[in-house]
C-alpha cells in the first residue's frame, strides 16, 4: 500500500539501494500523510518480517500476525480514499 501511495503521487525509490523498502514505508507519513505512531509500528513489522523470513521462520505470534492483518486492512482503505480524493484520474 505504500508502494501505491508513492507511485500515485509520482514518486518511486530506487530498488537497487538498499533500505528502499523502509524510505517506501517512512513515505506514507508525505503521501497519505499518516502519524509517525504508524510508521513506527509498520517498519516494526516490515523488520520482523525481513528477520522471520531470513533467520527464525515461525517467530510470529498469531497476535502479530492478527494485527497486522488489521493495519493491513485499515492501510488499504485508508490509501484507496486517499487515491480517490486525491489522484482520481488513477482510478
Amino acid at each position: 500500500m505504500a508502494t501505491a501511495a508513492l507511485h500515485a503521487a509520482g514518486y518511486r525509490t530506487n530498488s537497487n539501494v538498499p533500505g528502499h523498502h523502509a524510505v517506501t514505508v517512512e513515505s506514507l507519513a508525505h503521501t497519505i500523510g499518516v502519524d509517525a505512531a504508524l510508521v513506527r509500528k509498520l517498519d516494526a513489522f516490515r523488520r520482523k518480517r525481513n528477520r522471520v523470513s531470513y533467520d527464525a521462520p515461525a517467530a510470529v505470534s498469531a497476535k502479530e500476525a492478527a494485527d497486522m492483518l488489521s493495519l493491513a486492512a485499515q492501510l488499504r482503505h485508508d490509501v484507496e480514499a486517499w487515491i480517490r480524493a486525491k489522484h482520481a484520474a488513477l482510478i
